[in-house]
Formats: structure tokens, C-alpha cells, sequence
């Protein structure tokens, strides 16, 4: 392999002259194009969370709105603004009236208009001029991103912490209208921008982070760590996301299945799976960073109840192993 690895068709190339088929042989090139991208998809991509699969961005969640009063009515789901939030679209932002722990969520709302629907009827008294204030719990993340791995903002001194959705779900519904900068997310399940609602629908290609407290009155960037999807392939002039000097690994793995399929050697085919595999190996086992590690540290919820039961004080306490 005496050649650099740069583009999808080098790597072609390369594959082609070590088996010693024709490199006009269009047939076996479009055989090996796809080999090179089962490798590179399903193999490599997965195998870990690559360093060059991270990428940081930002998104800035907005502050709550809640300009004029609004008039709800017990039993309707129609709620109307003292004045048109002019440039505010609403649909599927949820909805409180200050002093209430009971949310809604907007179903339907048209550019600045002044009526709203919400997804079930409004349930409390009958109100005229209702103080209220509306909020976005998610942020929609990048189309190309598949899931977070830190996020953090100004305001706190520790990046968020991530939960999973029945976790989240349980600190959520304690105070569901609590104000404050965000603590805690949840990458919330596949969605399509264009539906409203949370059904699962095959249109459902994009990734949500719920927060959570999401009501704030400011606008905070979020600085979002995210594994970033990877496409396929195609063009001769694609270069993979991983660095030049770990592409070889698409070479033999894709080496190793043309041996197979292409020149029917299954000796020499193992032979390159090797090089692969130990290739893929090495990738994995450099030192990226360094790694954290491991802390010892008391369970809050146990160390609340051994603070309160006296047990501490009598060096009873315990911990557990939290990584």
C-alpha cells in the first residue's frame, strides 16, 4: 500500500491494484465501492465513539414569552393573546398560567396570530387577563447529529446531567413550571419538524434534547458535544470523516471481503482480515484523551436519608461506585 489514502477513489484504486483486477473493471469497482462502505458504516463507525466523530455547537435556547395576558376559558381549547406575538410561531411550545403547575402544550398556532389551540382543554377557571408565560422545552438538534455527549452553558460550573427519559421524566413532574437555567437533559426520541405532536411517524429523522428547567428568562447558549451521523460514500472525490492516517483500515477491511468475493481466495482473505483487525484495534487503543476516572462518591438520595437518620455521624455511612 504504497499510495496515500485520501479520497474514496484512491482507496478504490488500491484495492483494485493489490488484487490485480483492471482498474476499468467498472463491475468489480462498483462491488468494492460497496464493500468499503459496509466496512466503514457498519463496522467502523459503530466500534466506538470516535474522536473524529464529535463536533461542538451551539444553540441558543430563548427566554419564556409573556407579553401582554391571555384569556383561557374553562373547557375550550382556544386561548387568545392580548397582542399579537408578532414573528412568533407557538406550535408545540408548552403553556402555563403563573401560579399554575398545570401545563399544555400548543398544538396549533399561525406566525403572530393572537388565538391559539392547545392540545387538550384548558381545565382551570375562566380568565380574561390571565398572567401566563410560554416556553420551548427541546432544542432540535443538526440533522446530521445522532446523539449528545455533553452539554454545558455559562450559568453552571458543571455540564449538564444527562438522563435518561424515565429519570428525566421523575425530576420534571416534581415542579413541571420551575424557573431557572437548565440542570439536566434527555436526547429526546427521533422527530419530523414537519408534524406536530409525538407520535412516531416514518418522517421522524431528527434528534431533540429535552432541558430541563427550560423556563428561563434570558437566552442562554447551550454548547452542545454531539457524535455526528456519517453518510455513506459516493462520489470519487469523498473523503471519510476519520483522519488520513487511519483510513488504511477501509483498505484492508475492504480488501479483505474483495478477496472473498472477487478472487475467491479465502486464505488471503483471512490474511487481510488480520491486517484489518489489528489496523482497527490500534485505531481504537490510541490515547485520544485522557480518560476520566473513576470516583467514589455517596448516592444523594442515601446520603439525605444516613444524614437524617443520625447513622453518619456514628460512622455508619456508606457509597457506591459511580463512574
Amino acid at each position: 500500500m504504497a499510495q496515500e489514502l485520501i479520497t474514496f477513489s484512491d482507496i478504490q484504486d488500491a484495492i483494485l491494484e493489490q488484487l490485480g483486477i483492471q482498474q476499468s473493471d467498472t463491475i468489480a469497482r462498483n462491488k468494492i465501492k460497496r464493500m468499503i462502505n459496509q466496512i466503514y458504516l457498519d463496522e467502523v463507525v459503530p466500534f466506538k465513539n470516535w474522536m473524529w466523530l464529535q463536533k461542538t455547537f451551539q444553540i441558543t435556547h430563548n427566554a419564556y414569552y409573556a407579553t401582554g395576558t391571555i384569556s383561557t376559558v374553562n373547557g375550550s381549547a382556544t386561548i387568545t393573546f392580548s397582542a399579537a406575538p408578532t414573528g412568533f410561531n407557538f406550535t408545540n411550545f408548552k403553556f402555563a398560567v403563573n401560579d399554575s403547575n398545570q401545563v399544555y402544550t400548543i398544538s396549533a398556532h399561525t406566525t403572530s396570530s393572537t388565538t391559539a389551540t392547545i392540545s387538550s382543554t384548558f381545565q382551570e377557571d375562566t380568565n380574561a387577563t390571565a398572567t401566563y408565560k410560554v416556553w420551548r422545552d427541546r432544542v432540535d438538534l443538526p440533522i446530521n447529529i445522532r446523539e449528545t455527549v455533553d452539554i454545558w452553558h455559562k450559568d453552571l460550573s458543571v455540564p449538564l446531567e444527562g438522563l435518561g427519559t424515565k429519570s428525566f421524566r421523575e425530576r420534571e413532574v416534581i415542579d413541571p413550571t420551575l424557573e431557572g437555567v437548565p440542570l439536566i437533559y434527555n436526547t429526546y426520541d427521533y422527530f419530523d419538524p414537519t408534524t406536530t405532536g409525538d407520535d412516531e411517524t416514518e418522517a421522524d429523522r431528527y434528534r431533540q434534547t429535552r432541558i430541563y428547567p427550560a423556563i428561563t428568562s434570558e437566552n442562554i447558549i447551550l454548547n452542545i458535544d454531539a457524535i455526528q451521523d456519517v453518510t455513506a460514500l459516493d462520489e470519487d472525490e469523498d473523503e471519510p470523516l476519520m483522519p488520513i492516517t487511519d483510513r488504511g483500515v477501509l483498505y484492508y477491511g475492504g480488501l479483505y471481503l474483495a478477496a472473498r468475493a472477487l478472487a475467491r481466495n479465502e486464505e488471503l482473505s483471512q490474511l487481510y482480515q488480520g491486517d484489518y483487525q489489528r489496523k482497527l484495534s490500534r485505531m481504537a487503543g490510541n490515547r485520544e484523551e485522557r480518560p476520566d476516572q473513576p470516583m467514589i462518591a455517596p448516592n444523594s438520595r442515601y446520603y439525605n436519608a444516613i444524614r437524617r437518620s443520625g447513622l453518619k455521624r456514628r460512622g455508619r455511612g456508606g457509597s457506591f461506585f459511580r463512574s
